[in-house]
């Protein structure tokens, strides 16, 4: 999650590497320190183990055994409570995030939704959207459906603008290398 303020993004929910933050496919997120104490200690795992498990054997793969969130919302609408806790957890800290950066922006005027998961699913917006409530965001569930890139997505009424956009990291990427002078 990043907050934006007049096209520059001023802070974000990633720290050190990207594991501080929102859990992600395989990335565990946030979590407290002495879980790792905890799993070095009683598991005996390595400092190299804890570093697979937190950034390739977590997040949703390690609730559920699957990385893909698509995946997910399934096993969560058919029942399965390790799909619907993976859900919950995901939503919850997402806004969360976002709310923690509305602290950096003095408010909030607008969500921009991005990403595999931001970009194309409707239930994860509309789930994180209900979160974040009390910041005046109102979700047109219609238009969050149907809405196509860039198209606002939020009620009328709302204070907060709801969009999505497709992200191109490898083009971003290669604009910023290409500004530099080496």
């Amino acid at each position: 999650v990043t907050a934006v303020k007049n096209g520059k993004s001023i802070d974000t929910s990633m720290g050190f590497t990207p594991l501080e933050g929102l859990m992600m496919a395989t990335r565990a997120g946030d979590v407290d320190p002495g879980l790792l104490l905890y799993l070095q200690d009683k598991e005996k795992l390595s400092p190299r183990r804890l570093y697979e498990l937190l950034n390739r054997d977590s997040g949703l793969k390690g609730m559920t055994g699957t990385p893909d969130m698509r995946e997910v919302v399934k096993r969560a609408k058919s029942g399965s409570i390790a799909g619907r806790m993976a859900l919950e957890i995901f939503c919850k800290r997402a806004a969360k995030a976002i709310a923690a950066q509305v602290i950096s922006l003095g408010g909030l005027d607008q969500i921009v939704f991005s990403g595999g998961i931001g970009e194309n699913s409707s239930e994860i917006r509309r789930k994180i959207c209900e979160y974040l409530r009390p910041f005046g965001v109102q979700l047109d569930a219609l238009k969050n459906n149907s809405a196509p890139a860039g198209k606002a997505f939020n009620k009328k009424m709302s204070g907060v603008l709801l969009a999505w956009l497709h992200a191109d990291e490898a083009a971003e990427i290669n604009r910023i290398l290409s500004s530099l002078s080496i």
